[in-house]
């Protein structure tokens, strides 16, 4: 085959991307991942490639478009700091905005048939921020195509950027807290081995809890599969309440959970059972958002974290990654402690 039978879209079909994003990653534009590029220039060497003579006046016209940022989305409702900090920051970067949303039991499906993001379908998309927790079969095929910056979620291996809280931090203060209030043992709900910021918020209190001289009791720790993100009513299930009543019958009246849903949904099961919190037992949540809040129970004692912030440095980031490669960054926001009605002495 002739250099001029060669054109982008061999290159293209060849890769299954689209004929803007091979275009890109011929000219080095910006808004491209280095691995993708790598991967075009390999195959338009490979198939004798040259690029066309009005390559500089096609680089005019795209480099002058807006940048098209993807926000996906899979939680049933998606926390309106983030979306408050990233609309705040593209209107002042020119930066266009594209938000999915896909229901959790159907992420897996976001490149099947017409699922697929129309930013994405048409080689528009010059980046991608996620929200909430994405298989990792579609993030393989998201960081091949664009650079990718995720909230709160980590994806060991996978090359893009996070933005996280410091929970560490923010564990510590609730630990103290309980530990102040006289709570000599605690417990721990919500732990799920195979969510980063489900182990992580463990590993702190086993951090904070040794460092307070509390005792970390594995038959304490409540622990879920991966599936309760997407039907949370698991929170609910009678092992797991009966497993934390036996541990209030056996002096464990301080329980830490994972986020304020699980907190919520513990603190509801309990009140059914007849127990009183928090009377009979105190239990803390994590990272408080406004929607969680349950009218009929006590406001949980929970960190607070500025959402707005998150989305503002996730689109930043974003920005910064790609204008330049690199590895890849965590940026943590501080986790701050805040006072409820469901912990007491």
């Amino acid at each position: 085959m002739s250099n001029k039978a060669i054109g982008l879209q061999d290159i293209a079909e060849r890769l299954n991307l689209s004929i803007s994003t091979v275009s890109r990653g011929i000219r080095d534009a910006d808004g491209i991942h280095p691995a993708t590029r790598a991967k075009i220039m390999q195959e338009a060497e490979a198939l004798g490639y040259v690029g066309h003579r009005d390559k500089n006046e096609r680089a005019k016209v795209d480099e002058s478009r807006k940048r098209n940022i993807l926000i996906l989305t899979g939680g049933k409702v998606t926390p309106g700091g983030y979306l408050e900090g990233l609309s705040q920051t593209a209107s002042n970067l020119g930066v266009s905005l594209h938000i999915h949303h896909c229901p959790q039991e159907r992420c897996s499906e976001l490149f099947s048939g017409n699922s697929e993001p129309v930013s994405l379908r048409e080689g528009i998309c010059d980046g991608v921020i996620l929200i909430y927790r994405w298989p990792t079969e579609v993030i393989k095929t998201l960081v091949q195509r664009v650079p990718v910056v995720s909230i709160m979620h980590d994806y060991p291996g996978m090359p893009m950027d996070i933005i996280g809280i410091d929970t560490v931090g923010g564990v510590n203060s609730l630990v103290s807290h309980l530990k102040d209030l006289g709570h000599q043992r605690m417990g721990f709900f919500g732990l799920m081995p195979e969510v980063a910021w489900s182990r992580a918020r463990f590993g702190a209190f086993v951090e904070s809890a040794t460092y307070a001289g509390v005792p970390v009791e594995m038959n304490q720790v409540i622990r879920f599969e991966e599936d309760v993100l997407r039907h949370g009513e698991a929170f609910r299930t009678p092992a797991a309440i009966n497993q934390v009543i036996r541990g209030i019958k056996s002096g464990v009246r301080a329980w830490l959970a994972a986020d304020d849903y699980s907190g919520y949904c513990l603190c509801e099961e309990l009140s059914k059972q007849g127990l009183q919190v928090p009377k009979d037992v105190s239990i803390t949540g994590f990272h408080y958002h406004d929607f969680m809040q349950n009218p009929h129970l006590p406001a949980l004692t929970s960190t607070l974290v500025d959402n707005v912030e998150i989305g503002r440095l996730a689109l930043k980031l974003l920005l910064q990654r790609m204008e330049s490669a690199g590895k890849p960054l965590r940026l943590y926001v501080p986790a701050e402690f805040k006072a409820g009605e469901s912990t007491g002495k």
